[in-house]
């Protein structure tokens, strides 16, 4: 969370794009995810979430998560002032980072599974914060 608001500052009416719901990629499993902890967290805050996962949406909504549930992944980035990256799927990997930064209102990352290339994210105009490195 303090990643987040180094590069956002007051969460208050932000729109913080999340990728990743569950607590590993390749399963609809939501118990312990980190994901769902930060995004309450975010709420909490008074952020606005806008999320993606290929396969915990339905999982999310029985466990009563009010959130934006985008159909795509670069659907959630629309006006985002920040992405959170917190599961690795690999639908993520191969997006365009082009894409992904005129999509957003402001180009900032925090990738908590280190799934792009600092360097080249930074190369290409985003605030990149990553995890463990």
């Amino acid at each position: 969370m303090p990643k987040v608001a180094r590069l956002v500052g007051d969460l208050a009416g932000k729109k913080i794009a999340v990728w990743g719901l569950t607590f590993k990629p390749k399963t609809d499993d939501i118990r312990c995810s980190p994901a769902l902890l930060m995004v309450g967290e975010l709420q909490r805050q008074g952020a606005v979430v806008a999320a993606f996962d290929p396969i915990a949406e339905s999982n999310c909504r029985k466990a009563g998560f009010e959130i934006e549930y985008a159909r795509q992944p670069l659907d959630a980035l629309v006006d985002a002032d920040c992405l959170v990256l917190i599961t690795e799927w690999d639908v993520f990997r191969g997006l365009d980072r082009n894409e992904m930064k005129r999509l957003m209102k402001s180009p900032n990352v925090v990738d908590g599974r280190n799934v792009y290339d600092k360097a080249e994210m930074c190369e290409l105009g985003f605030n990149y914060l990553s995890v463990g490195r």
